[in-house]
């Protein structure tokens, strides 16, 4: 049964990830390892969009406790970001241990994507 946005447990995991999200995609913007890092990537000219599309993403998952369609709407796209993350480290061949972020990310936003859903 998919979560309730109602629930004590889903808004504390919601709140937990919007706060994960907005360090990284502040560290995105201003972070000169992060710089590195998307050069490592190959990705050097996503970094300020990706560090703003997640800005966006939290206030929307904020906002998906008013308006439950804004939550479903950035919980899709950081699924669909951290899919592509994933797709990302394949490529460049990072182990496991480095890829396990996103799939845990891309996980918990696909479970909050189904709660903002079901609330829609």
């Amino acid at each position: 049964m998919p979560p309730s946005v109602d629930n004590l447990s889903f808004r504390i995991i919601a709140v937990l990830c919007s706060i994960s999200f907005l360090i990284y995609s502040i560290n995105c913007l201003i972070s000169a390892h992060m710089k590195r890092e998307f050069a490592r990537y190959g990705m050097e000219r996503y970094r300020r969009l990706t560090g703003l599309s997640q800005l966006i993403a939290v206030v929307g998952l904020s906002a998906g406790f008013v308006f439950p369609l804004a939550g479903a709407a950035a919980a899709a796209g950081l699924t669909t970001q951290m899919l592509l993350a994933l797709a990302v480290r394949r490529r460049i061949k990072d182990c496991v241990r480095e890829s396990l972020p996103a799939f845990i990310f891309g996980a918990v936003n696909a479970w909050l994507l189904t709660g903002f859903l079901r609330a829609v």
